[in-house]
């Protein structure tokens, strides 16, 4: 990424790649980020596909953040860019991936040093509510902000740019220099973090949240459980009201419903069977992501015509062997 000659754009400078006019500041930031881990950060002269075969296997957060009182042309603006890169367990790559990141710091559009007052307002953000932890942080004697992550996942790094400039810049020099609001690098860095989590969800957990997701799940199998061990207890109490009633259509309603054939209510264990496997399977379903089954239409037990959306229409069993007319039969 360079400085533009008007200085009021970044460029994108990734192997010849044109950005539109209408290209934000921080998309540019964010596709320059993207180009810089690509190529391990600017280590190698092209994307390393190797480790990173698709671009989904970069999770961005992006950050603006403004002074909202101040002079209508001197602005001061922040943007942030966090990018968090997995290598693929399948991946053949040998590339080394390292905890410690330089931070990339911009202002007005130029690659600066970042001064060590703005990476401690970084490092008083509370990392761990976004799943992330810094072991230790410095500006070293090439005037590199440094951030060692702690406890990273296996193959993944996590990498940051700070980009501070004015709104509006009529010419080059004209502002006089001044540090950049710590409170505001501090609210970009973390807009960036809640856009991340935001787009990610389940991911950049915090260690509480983390807790409580495991232990909902583990009460959740619980119930499920206990709902299973009742399943033949209610299976053969509705198989017992269907074949001790008399009513000759309301049986054969059932039977359509359960989809067998009405001959073959009298089969030993067929309708207890059918009804258990029934049961069950909505159960299942319904475990498999009960968060999205609880927004859509809930699966049906019993469906008019035989079917439904979990048990299709014959496709019940039954304990007790029968021969494969029988079995032909009942799939009519």
């Amino acid at each position: 990424m360079v400085g533009s000659s008007s200085s009021d754009t970044l460029v994108l400078a990734s192997e010849g790649v044109t950005l539109p006019l209408s290209t934000s500041n921080i998309e540019r930031l964010s596709l320059g980020m993207e180009d810089y881990v690509f190529k391990h950060r600017n280590s190698i002269d092209m994307g390393c596909w190797r480790c990173y075969p698709n671009r989904e296997n970069l999770k961005i957060g992006t950050g603006l953040a403004y002074e909202r009182e101040n002079l209508p042309n001197d602005n001061q603006m922040v943007e942030a860019v966090i990018v968090v890169a997995t290598v693929p367990d399948y991946s053949e790559s040998d590339c080394s991936l390292d905890s410690v990141a330089k931070v990339l710091y911009f202002e007005n559009f130029v690659p600066c040093s970042m001064p060590t007052a703005l990476l401690g307002s970084l490092a008083r953000i509370n990392w761990k509510d976004y799943g992330l932890a810094i072991k230790s942080h410095l500006v070293d004697d090439h005037g590199d902000a440094v951030i060692e992550w702690e406890n990273l996942q296996p193959f993944t790094t996590v990498e940051l740019a700070l980009h501070c400039y004015h709104k509006k810049v009529k010419k080059l020099g004209t502002h006089k220099k001044r540090l950049p609001d710590r409170s505001l690098v501090k609210n970009a860095m973390k807009l960036s973090l809640d856009d991340l989590k935001a787009k990610y969800p389940g991911l950049f957990l915090s260690p509480h949240a983390v807790k409580s997701t495991v232990s909902m799940h583990k009460s959740l199998v619980v119930f499920v459980l206990q709902i299973k061990k009742h399943v033949p207890e209610l299976s053969r109490t509705i198989a017992g009201l269907i074949l001790s009633s008399n009513d000759a259509h309301f049986t054969k309603e059932c039977a359509l419903l359960l989809g067998i054939q009405p001959s073959d209510l009298g089969k030993e264990g067929r309708v207890d069977s059918c009804i258990r496997e029934r049961i069950m399977s909505i159960i299942e379903m319904n475990d498999i992501n009960p968060r999205k089954r609880g927004r859509e239409e809930a699966n049906l037990l019993f469906h008019e015509g035989g079917g439904n959306s979990v048990v299709d229409e014959g496709e019940c069993l039954y304990e007790n062997d029968y021969d494969d007319a029988s079995l032909s039969q009942s799939r009519t």
